[in-house]
């Protein structure tokens, strides 16, 4: 996995904390993907919901939660990834960080 100051080296100083920023974001949702994921795996993504007499199904939160987040997720890969560039060895780097996170 490549460092996060070797993903930051290819980027301009001015777009550094920003990049930065991105990075932290997307660490943090990653590990509530992986939780959110779990609990979906064990627990499944639908459940019986009962408000007095009446009872339905419904999509779990947790289920909703991880599709707005997994969205979310994406977005600033994209934001991170347009940050460093498509072409050559800094990209690279990108991807081999992203792997990792």
């Amino acid at each position: 996995m490549k460092s996060l100051n070797a993903v930051l080296a290819g980027i301009p100083d001015e777009r550094k904390a920003v990049a930065e920023r991105l990075i932290s974001e997307l660490n943090f949702m990653k590990s509530q993907l992986v939780i959110l994921k779990r609990d979906i795996r064990e627990h499944g993504t639908t459940e019986l919901y009962s408000n007095g007499k009446q009872q339905c199904m419904r999509t779990r939160p947790e289920y909703t939660n991880y599709v707005t987040l997994s969205g979310k997720y994406g977005s600033y890969l994209t934001k991170l990834s347009n940050l460093v560039g498509k072409d050559g060895e800094d990209y690279d780097e990108l991807d081999a960080f992203l792997d990792g996170i």
